[in-house]
């Protein structure tokens, strides 16, 4: 009625709509389940963790001790880059965040709420039993209002694509293109096609 009256705007109504929709959705309604997780191990080497961080995109992890059952917290990609600026003395729990449990009849709006709360983006989802069923992130609520958003691995800020291939590759670096850049490329006898380019990959010592 609101909207036939003129009182909200036509294209604001879906995410209105969405937004009272939420309080009737559970957090095991929308929730990657258990079997679908991807998780790291803290019994893994760094060369598999970080393989598994760029294969999977994401840019927060579970972090386990061999079973599920044993959560040890949250572990952000972008905090590889302490692993590259002193691998010898990197350690993976050290880095971990706290790992926040929700009961997976948990209302989306209450969740929302109380992660905003916490400051945490990811939610570990767990039945009566506290056995661990699947993970909520912020996102995929916020997605319930607005829509899909685009893969975070796409969004991701530049220093954590650094730290990560970085981290694999030492010889990798990313550099804005500009004419002095051209004119190095050029210099080693480097072709470069005609058509509009944005990325040109070299190799550094």
């Amino acid at each position: 009625q609101a909207a036939s009256k003129h009182i909200i705007e036509n294209d604001s109504l879906p995410i209105i709509e969405a937004v009272f929709n939420i309080a009737n959705l559970r957090a095991k309604d929308i929730m990657i389940p258990r079997l679908e997780m991807d998780v790291l191990d803290i019994n893994d080497s760094m060369e598999s963790i970080i393989k598994k961080i760029i294969e999977t995109g994401h840019s927060r992890f579970l972090v386990i001790d061999e079973d599920m059952s044993d959560i040890l917290g949250v572990f952000h990609s972008k905090d590889l880059i302490h692993y590259v600026s002193n691998p010898e003395e990197f350690s993976l729990r050290d880095q971990l965040r706290r790992a926040y449990f929700v009961p997976e009849i948990k209302h989306l709006d209450g969740l929302m709420y109380e992660m905003r709360l916490h400051q945490s983006h990811m939610a570990i989802v767990v039945d009566e039993f506290t056995n661990v069923v699947g993970i909520v992130t912020l996102e995929m609520i916020v997605e319930q209002i607005v829509g899909e958003i685009e893969d975070d691995i796409k969004g991701r800020p530049l220093d954590d694509q650094e730290a990560i291939k970085g981290a694999v590759d030492p010889h990798y670096r990313q550099i804005v293109g500009d004419k002095q850049l051209m004119i190095k490329v050029k210099d080693q006898g480097i072709g470069i096609p005609k058509d509009k380019i944005e990325t040109v990959t070299l190799p550094f010592e």
